[in-house]
């Protein structure tokens, strides 16, 4: 059975250091790590729950497709 908070455990395990070593977050990385916890959210339902996050991480995908990347940008804040 999903619980809410397994959705912020999953954002947790789906954040990566990139090769410039900043952390950043891919949609389908984080719709994958939700499916680990029973959650079965589209990417559209991904990008809006991490667009509530925006106050730590920023969007810098290089195209318009769903599967977005974000980069955290407040090094300050819970992540």
């Amino acid at each position: 059975m999903p619980r809410y908070s397994d959705i912020k455990n999953a954002f947790y395990q789906s954040i990566k250091m990139d090769q410039k070593g900043q952390k950043t977050v891919n949609t389908t990385d984080f719709v994958a790590e939700l499916e680990r916890h029973h959650h079965h959210w589209s990417l559209k339902q991904a990008n809006d729950w991490i667009e509530n996050q925006m106050n730590y991480f920023r969007d810098i995908t290089p195209d318009f497709s769903e599967n977005r990347t974000f980069c955290l940008f407040n090094p300050n804040g819970p992540y």
